[in-house]
């Protein structure tokens, strides 16, 4: 058993599951969240994100919407059938996707937002979405 994966660090540090078929910008991301203290799970397409969704406790989903396969409307449709209470946080360099899409995710920004703005939408996310009910919470979150 590693470092990351005893119980005590899966309790204190959420486990983020990044989806992104663009390596760079997984790396980069990957890199942001451990800094700010979340342990990183990183795939390259949908597919193999559901897989590692179903084999890891997931504390919230950040995907990428435009990908080739399964675009991040697909991923999360595919997501919430497994675990609906796992937020997902959706990426898109697109503005304005259609409600569609949107209602299938907890929060929708643009890759434009930057990184202070993910790390804050993110961290409220996880916040509003970790009551020991298991009920995912059906707001969306404030900007």
């Amino acid at each position: 058993m590693s470092e990351s994966e005893t119980p005590a660090r899966k309790m204190k540090t959420p486990v983020v599951l990044c989806i992104d078929d663009e390596l760079i910008g997984l790396r980069v991301r990957r890199i942001l969240l451990e800094r700010a203290g979340y342990t990183v799970l990183g795939a390259l397409d949908g597919a193999e994100g559901i897989e590692l969704f179903a084999q890891h406790p997931i504390d919230a989903v950040v995907l990428d919407y435009a990908m080739p396969g399964m675009n991040g409307a697909e991923v999360a449709t595919r997501l919430r059938e497994m675990r609906p209470e796992v937020p997902i946080l959706l990426l898109s360099a697109y503005l304005g996707l259609p409600p569609e899409v949107t209602s299938l995710v907890d929060v929708y920004m643009t890759k434009g937002e930057g990184a202070p703005m993910l790390l804050k939408k993110l961290h409220v996310m996880l916040t509003l979405t970790r009551p020991h009910d298991g009920q995912r919470r059906q707001d969306h979150t404030p900007e």
